[in-house]
């Protein structure tokens, strides 16, 4: 709202001081496309049906109005809802295969000590797209972290924190590790979000809930 207004206000400065000018070069260019002559005959037929143009033209405006108001607020946001982005997040704890959880080796981020038996969570990350995305990278916030910010994300098999997605496919990321034994978790409902990005693709993210009375105890913040 308040960029609107801001622009509203530098439209009305704009046309103070140039319009003139601003009237001048839409005449050269009706003029280019041959359209002057049509204005001129419209404007002209304006003048000589006053009660149409009086009876029509607030009718016009406000179905123009009506118009607009529906595509910003109902098409775009339809639009944005079934689009498909570039990325997606994928999270299946019921998979048989357990990519996405199970116990396995945790490689402390920076540590020299050998890995540590955990409890890995896991997350998909599919290219949607037929071309190759670069510079994939992942992070993960919020009170299953234990960290005041976001944690990077490793490719489940190479470690690595940034890497390049095949089209159409689909690699897992580490999210956390907790202990083997799940009564060793946290009490109570915590929260955390997962986001993704690549080059030239915009952000994904997804949240979560841990809950380890549930099972599976990872699952989508409804």
């Amino acid at each position: 709202m308040k960029s609107t207004v801001s622009l509203i206000i530098l439209a009305i400065g704009i046309v103070w001081q140039y319009g003139q000018k601003i009237l001048n070069l839409i005449g050269n260019i009706l003029d280019v496309v041959n359209l002057g002559d049509f204005i001129t005959d419209f404007q002209l037929w304006l003048v000589n049906n006053p009660n149409l143009s009086n009876t029509y033209g607030p009718w016009i405006l406000m179905g123009g109005a009506a118009v607009s108001l529906v595509f910003v607020h109902l098409m775009i946001p339809l639009y944005r809802r079934w689009a498909t982005d570039d990325l997606s997040i994928i999270f299946d704890p019921a998979d048989q295969e357990g990519q996405f959880g199970g116990v396995g080796k945790w490689h402390v981020m920076g540590s020299p000590d050998p890995p540590l038996d955990r409890y890995i969570f896991r997350v998909g990350v599919k290219n949607n797209t037929a071309k190759t995305i670069y510079d994939v990278t992942g992070t993960v916030e919020g009170e299953a972290v234990d960290q005041p910010f976001p944690v990077a994300l490793r490719f489940s098999r190479t470690r690595e924190l940034e890497g390049n997605l095949d089209p159409k496919r689909m690699l897992l990321m580490d999210m956390f590790a907790l202990p083997p034994d799940q009564t060793e978790w946290m009490d109570g409902i915590h929260e955390f979000t997962v986001r993704i990005n690549g080059r030239d693709t915009s952000e994904v993210s997804q949240e979560f809930q841990l809950d380890k009375t549930r099972m599976p105890a990872v699952y989508l913040k409804s």
